[in-house]
C-alpha cells in the first residue's frame, strides 16, 4: 500500500478505537469502575470509530490510487455486513440495559 493521501489519518482513530476498547477492558482494574450503561455507550463509542476508521482507510487507498472505484464500493458493502451483527448485538445490550 502506498496510501498516504491523508496522511494515514485511520492510523490516529484505530489508536484511539485500542485504548478504548483496553480502558473498557480494564474498566474495574484501572480504577474507573463506571457503571453497565456508561460501558454500553463506550462500547458504542468504539464501533462507531471502529467503522469510522476503517472507512477512512478505504478513501486514503482510493485517493492514492490504491485501489478502483470498484474496489472501493465492494469493500465499503463488505464493510457494511462485517459490521452489522455487530451492530445488532450493541443494540440488544442497549435494550437490556434501559429496561432496567
Amino acid at each position: 500500500m502506498s496510501g498516504g493521501a491523508f496522511d494515514y489519518s485511520f492510523y490516529k482513530v484505530e489508536e484511539f478505537v485500542q485504548e478504548l476498547n483496553e480502558r473498557i477492558a480494564n474498566n474495574e482494574s484501572d480504577g474507573y469502575n463506571y457503571n453497565k450503561e456508561v460501558i454500553i455507550n463506550l462500547k458504542a463509542i468504539s464501533l462507531l470509530s471502529e467503522v469510522t476508521s476503517r472507512i477512512m482507510r478505504e478513501a486514503e487507498l482510493l485517493y492514492s490510487g490504491d485501489i478502483s472505484e470498484e474496489k472501493f464500493i465492494n469493500n465499503l458493502e463488505n464493510l457494511k455486513t462485517g459490521f452489522d451483527s455487530r451492530f445488532d448485538t450493541l443494540n440488544k445490550e442497549f435494550e437490556d440495559a434501559y429496561k432496567s
